[in-house]
């Protein structure tokens, strides 16, 4: 689901900066969420997920309408076949990801968390939280482009962990990263994350326009836990987001 990463331990130093400055600090913009609705609320949901063929229904093209004024210019029905089919290939693609997508599609599930949906417009030069997704992420880019920097060895460290600031840190001398830049292109792009999965995701030169099915929060790592010069300074904070709602009845 991606070029062949850049490998590394450490960053280019002009990529980098100083520690805690960069680029990044500078940029005022705010990041937009609108939180959705849990998939499970969702008109057609039945189990297993695969045999729900009114699953999710218009709703995420609503979603995209309401967050961002853009129309997909597809059905329901097209979008949730490119929806099931991009996040089969790309979750199964990694690690234990056979057995999340298994999960998922038999129980609407997954780490038994139920996944909810969210919309986010994400100005350039923002960088978030290194975070653990304790639940797996199905992500939609509409617009623009989105970066990471990925724990790709060991793939897992604590894979099942659900709690709000990870107990174990990733300065592991043994541990590698990589980086990788995701484009929307015209079409729009799926990108999926497995249970377990740890990253940073940040904009660079553009904004960054996704739906997303998430299972809510996210186990976060704090500076003192992660290896120097490998991540981006975090310039982002969830207090300062500006917030919405969009549920399935509105």
């Amino acid at each position: 689901m991606a070029s062949v990463p850049q490998r590394l331990r450490r960053l280019p130093h002009a990529a980098r900066g100083r520690r805690g400055l960069c680029a990044c600090a500078a940029h005022s913009q705010r990041v937009r969420r609108i939180y959705g609705s849990r998939g499970d609320a969702l008109p057609g949901f039945s189990l297993p997920l695969d045999e729900a063929r009114d699953w999710p229904g218009e709703y995420p093209l609503q979603l995209c309408r309401h967050a961002f004024g853009i129309d997909l210019g597809v059905s329901g029905a097209v979008f949730r076949r490119q929806m099931f089919d991009a996040v089969e290939e790309h979750l199964t693609a990694r690690p234990h990801g056979p057995a999340d997508h298994a999960e998922w599609i038999r129980t609407g599930r997954s780490n038994d968390n139920p996944p909810e949906f969210v919309a986010l417009a994400i100005p350039p030069r923002t960088a978030f939280f290194v975070h653990q997704h304790p639940g797996i992420e199905l992500v939609f880019l509409l617009r623009g482009s989105m970066s990471e920097v990925r724990l790709e060895d060991p793939p897992h460290v604590h894979r099942d962990c659900k709690e709000a600031k990870a107990p174990f840190d990733l300065r592991n001398p043994e541990y590698r990263f990589a980086r990788r830049t995701f484009h929307a292109g015209t079409e729009g792009r799926w990108l999926a994350n497995e249970v377990g999965s740890i990253h940073q995701t940040f904009t660079e030169d553009e904004e960054c326009l996704m739906i997303a099915v998430w299972p809510g929060r996210y186990v976060i790592f704090s500076e003192e836990q992660l290896p120097e010069n490998v991540f981006t300074p975090v310039n982002h904070s969830i207090e300062k987001e500006d917030r919405g709602t969009f549920f399935a009845d509105e």
